[in-house]
């Protein structure tokens, strides 16, 4: 101690009561950190060069689902449509659904075209008649992922399929 004092460096230690021995107090956190610097850096290193989904991918989508569409129908989209007249706060789905069947002969363009709406409503992708936007207003935009939208679309679709010969 004698030693720190002369060197004017005692402020920076500590004397243990038990022994007696200086300690560097200022030194521990270094060392601490220092120690615990490689295992940081490793694990921000794999978590930065983990394999990240590509555009591609991302859009690589499971078939529809017309129960989850149905499903997610009778828990989301029944907040404002009803399923068959009366209206609620938008057009009942089976009108819906027959403008997509009157405007789009091709299954698949049909969903294609509900999709684009659903994921961004706007006028120029709506097949419903201008009174009828005009009467209930735009859709807004809904905080659902692209495949729950398929699932709908595929359901929607179905509701106005034509009826099965016996």
């Amino acid at each position: 101690m004698a030693l720190l004092r002369l060197m004017g460096q005692q402020d920076n230690f500590r004397t243990n009561p038990r022994t007696e021995t200086p300690v560097r107090i200022r030194l521990i956190p270094l060392i601490v950190v220092t120690a615990l610097a490689p295992a940081v850096c490793a694990a921000q290193t794999r978590s930065t060069t983990a394999p990240r989904a590509t555009p591609r991918q991302a859009t690589t989508q499971r078939a529809p689902d017309l129960a989850a569409g149905q499903a997610l129908f009778n828990t989301v989209c029944t907040a404002c449509h009803s399923l068959q007249p009366p209206p609620k706060l938008a057009p009942p789905m089976a009108m819906v659904s027959q403008h997509y069947r009157d405007a789009f002969t091709d299954e698949t363009a049909a969903r294609a075209a509900m999709l684009a709406f659903l994921l961004a409503p706007d006028t120029s992708r709506a097949t419903m008649p201008a009174h009828a936007i005009q009467r209930f207003g735009l859709m807004p935009k809904l905080p659902l992922s692209e495949q729950q939208f398929r699932d709908v679309a595929a359901y929607v679709w179905s509701l106005s399929a034509p009826a099965k010969a016996p």
